[in-house]
This record gives structure tokens, C-alpha cells and sequence, in this order.
């Protein structure tokens, strides 16, 4: 009997220091956000958020519970709660118990993981928030109109460093989380700023938890993308609706004995409306000498589109899908900001991209006399 009890003990015991199994959630949120919904969302395969458990904040307080085949992301969201400073809280689903507050200063930890992401997202707060005052200051001084070049200079060098610091300590996190979802996570959300050469190295030495997931595959598309869109590379074809509906193809322009300028924008942005004065001028200067743009727009709204085209001047074949940031653009040619351009030659060879004011011109006059 006496060696029975030991078993059952011995038993009981170490069911105790096994691992949880699945994720418990205890969370605190504002007094604002008493009693209304929490959804608990993931992202499924084809990259949309969809909630798997919900539940009602009561007395300030919430929980989740459930098993994960492996570990997500995961996000805590809400709504109608009208301070804007409460925002959804990013989580890691996985084995543990995880602690969670939502407020004006969202905090996640209690897992190895979720405490890294805090970490990571501290750091990136930290910056923005610096950037964002720096941003604030510029434009005071420009509107008071004692921004003067070399304090323009500062700013931008100020900058500069402040991003330069941020992205390092994203790639350091990054490296040091190529065994899990949260380094891909993290890799995905700084594309802008990692050179295809350290986003390749850091998909290289990955395990398969890291290149797997969706925000893996994220990188992997990003990287054949720019590949696609390189200097030396052959374009590729889109086609998409003119203004007037009727399908339209880069092939209709590209390989024809031109050569072929395109030019990635839209009605909404700003700097996109700045530059096109000089696509103007260089179409103007040479379309009469072997040379054609063409232009593909991320804009959403047709009207806004086609009224924007009457009021910049451009003359120009047109397409857009009209899907905004996911005009079929963005993945082929791993398109992430606009104004974006390349230049085409005869044959439909990249030989050059990302053009800009007196650049166009003066590339356009090394190859048409």
C-alpha cells in the first residue's frame, strides 16, 4: 500500500511540473472598454483576420483559454471605444499562461515569447514616438518659416540615426528569433528598411517554424518580388482595366521597339502628384523619339482616379484594379511605396527603377539623342 501511495504521488507530482498545455489568458483592459466584446483574432492563410473566441470585459477584467496546433500571432481587438490611444494588443498564442493589459500603454508577457514581443515592441514604440516629435518639430519650424536648410539638415540627419537605431535593434531581434513565429512576424513588419541582402541571410539560417508561417512566406514573396523587379531582370505582365474598363496589358507596350517607363502611383498621395510634373515633361520631350509611359495606379476610388489624371496632365496609357495597397502591383513587382517607377528598354529588360525630377530626364537623354 505504502509503495502504491508513493506512486500515486510520484505521479501527481509530476503532472504538476509538466508544461500547460494550451494558452491562458488573463488580461485587464480600461474602464472604457468595460463591458464590451474582446474578439481574440488570428490571421489565416490567406492573410485576413478572423476571430476564434470572444468574450466580455466585466469589472475591468477578461479571459481567453484554448489549444493552438502551433504557435500564432494573435490579436486582442475591439471596438467602438472612441479613445484612440486604447489600440488592439498583439499576442503570441502559445502554451502558458499570459498575462495582458490593454490600455493607453498595452503590456503582454508570461511566456518566453510574449515577454520577447514586448520587449521588440517597446523598442519600436520608443523610436516612433521620438520620430513622431521630431516630425512635429519640422513641421512647426516650416510653418513659422525658420526651417532653414541647415536645420532641414539636422532634422534629416536626426532622422536618419533614429531609424538607423530602430532597424538595428529590429535585425538583432530578428536574428535572434530564427527559430519562431515572432521573428518572422518582426522580419515582415521592417521590409522597408532591411537591404534583400540581410532579409536573405536571415531566411537562409531560419528554421522552418520561421520560414513557414505566414509572415515567413510574407518575406519569401517580398524577396522573389524584388528579384522580379531588379535591375538586369525581365518585366513581368500585369494587366489590369483602363479608365474606360477596357483590359489593358504592360506586353501591349513593353517589347515593342520602345522604351518604356513605368510609372507606379495614385490620385491620394502626395508626393506621387509632385513628381508627375516631370514624368510630364520627359513624355513631352520624348514620346516622339521611342519613348512611352505607362501608368499603374493603387487607387481605390475610380472617380478620384480618372479626376486626377484630367488634373495632373497625364496623357499616357492607364490601368488600375482599383484595389488600392493590394493592386496585383504591390506583389508582383514588391511594391511597398509610391511614387515607385522602372524604366524598360526596347526588349523589356529593367535597366533602371525608382526615378525621380531631373533623374528621368537625364537617364532618358543616355539612351534617345
Amino acid at each position: 500500500m505504502r509503495n502504491l501511495l508513493t506512486l500515486v504521488a510520484a505521479a501527481g507530482l509530476l503532472a504538476s511540473c509538466a508544461p500547460q498545455k494550451g494558452y491562458d489568458i488573463q488580461g485587464k483592459a480600461s474602464a472604457e472598454l468595460d463591458g464590451k466584446m474582446i474578439y481574440l483574432q488570428t490571421q489565416n492563410q490567406e492573410k485576413k483576420m478572423v476571430s476564434i473566441d470572444s468574450t466580455t470585459v466585466a469589472n475591468g477584467a477578461f479571459s481567453f483559454k484554448g489549444t493552438q496546433d502551433s504557435v500564432v500571432m494573435g490579436l486582442l481587438s475591439f471596438s467602438g471605444v472612441e479613445n484612440r490611444a486604447i489600440r488592439p494588443l498583439l499576442i503570441v498564442l502559445q502554451d502558458g499562461k499570459i498575462a495582458a493589459t490593454i490600455d493607453t500603454m498595452n503590456v503582454v508577457g508570461g511566456t518566453a515569447l510574449n515577454d520577447s514581443l514586448q520587449k521588440i515592441s517597446t523598442v519600436n514604440t520608443e523610436a516612433m514616438t521620438k520620430m513622431q516629435a521630431l516630425s512635429m518639430r519640422y513641421r512647426e519650424m516650416q510653418q513659422a518659416g525658420t526651417l532653414t536648410p541647415e536645420i532641414e539638415e539636422q532634422f534629416n540627419t536626426e532622422y536618419d540615426q533614429l531609424t538607423a537605431v530602430k532597424t538595428a535593434e529590429n535585425l538583432t531581434f530578428i536574428k535572434n528569433n530564427e527559430s519562431n513565429v515572432v521573428g518572422a512576424y518582426v522580419l515582415s513588419r521592417n521590409l522597408n528598411d532591411l537591404s534583400a541582402e540581410e532579409m536573405t541571410a536571415v531566411m537562409d539560417a531560419a528554421a522552418p517554424a520561421f520560414k513557414n508561417s505566414i509572415y515567413g512566406e510574407t518575406v519569401s514573396n517580398y524577396l522573389a518580388a524584388l528579384k522580379r523587379s531588379s535591375v538586369g531582370a525581365m518585366y513581368t505582365n500585369l494587366t489590369m482595366p483602363d479608365p474606360e474598363g477596357k483590359e489593358i496589358s504592360l506586353s501591349d507596350y513593353v517589347g515593342k521597339g520602345k522604351y518604356v517607363f513605368v510609372d507606379f502611383w495614385a490620385s491620394w498621395c502626395g508626393p506621387c502628384r509632385r513628381e508627375m510634373p516631370a514624368v510630364v515633361a520627359a513624355y513631352d520631350k520624348y514620346k516622339e523619339k521611342g519613348f512611352e509611359v505607362v501608368g499603374v495606379s493603387f487607387d481605390s476610388d475610380k472617380q478620384a482616379w480618372v479626376d486626377g489624371i484630367k488634373n495632373l496632365n497625364i496623357t499616357w496609357p492607364q490601368m488600375s484594379d482599383l484595389k488600392g495597397w493590394q493592386c496585383a502591383a504591390a506583389d508582383v513587382y514588391g511594391i511597398r511605396s509610391i511614387p515607385s517607377t522602372l524604366l524598360l528598354d526596347p526588349e523589356g529588360k529593367i535597366i533602371a527603377k525608382n526615378l525621380r525630377g531631373e533623374d528621368i530626364e537625364k537617364t532618358l537623354a543616355e539612351y534617345l539623342k
